[in-house]
């Protein structure tokens, strides 16, 4: 490449000032064979991220579209369950009903109180009610008669720690009453069996005609019946 003295310099950008003010300096750069490779190394490298970044993002995609996809169906099969509201003040016993339900595909909508089951009654769908009577505040029957009135088709299971009150049940338009200690094969069965009857059996027995009324009462451990 010619010097300062032709027309060409290797300096980029010229800084050579002619003794000749028409001489016209071009400057132009001189490339290497490590320059050219240098450049080729970081275009390629500049691409392969490129290239990285389009396939991650596309992974991240797929990945969010998939997961959206399985939200949806899991809360489609969450709208086909039964939702059972379970009512009961006792914490054990209310874990207990919710964790029975569960694991038999029920959605169960726990309650500690009257007043917070009829909060969720008003607030969601519910297709049958597993209610409690010993309760402090607004009892049982309490909630049991408002609850009623809003949804007269809405089956209703009484859980009594006695035996005392098998006639209320019996004339309150209840669908069963079932005494503790709890017989967990027979509840998850008069569950099926109120669940499957027909609307016309419900509103005969909330109007005191004839309809099937099923009651469990209290499970005998092993020894009251030797003892018996």
């Amino acid at each position: 490449m010619p010097g300062t003295d032709g027309n060409y310099c290797s300096h980029n950008p010229c800084s050579l000032q002619g003794d000749n003010p028409s001489r016209t300096f071009r400057c132009v750069r001189e490339w290497a064979p490590s320059d050219v490779g240098m450049v080729l190394a970081k275009f390629i490298t500049a691409l392969l991220r490129v290239l990285s970044d389009d396939k991650e993002n596309r992974d991240k995609k797929v990945a969010s579209m998939a997961a959206r996809k399985l939200a949806d169906e899991n809360q489609s099969m969450e709208h086909l369950k039964n939702r059972i509201l379970v009512v009961d003040d006792d914490p054990s016993v209310l874990e207990m009903l919710t964790r029975v339900l569960i694991g038999e595909d029920y959605l169960a909508l726990p309650a500690a109180s009257g007043p917070d089951a009829l909060k969720i009654a008003d607030a969601t769908q519910i297709d049958l009610v597993l209610l409690d009577l010993n309760m402090p505040g607004q009892s049982g029957w309490e909630t049991f008669e408002t609850l009623t009135a809003r949804r007269p088709l809405v089956p209703v299971i009484i859980i009594a720690a006695r035996s005392t009150q098998l006639l209320a049940a019996l004339t309150s338009g209840a669908g069963a009453l079932l005494e503790k200690p709890l017989d967990f094969p027979k509840l998850l069965q008069t569950i099926n069996n109120l669940l499957t009857e027909p609307a016309e059996s419900r509103l005969a027995r909330k109007a005191g005609k004839s309809a099937e009324f099923h009651y469990l009462p209290a499970q005998q451990n092993e020894q009251s019946k030797q003892d018996s």
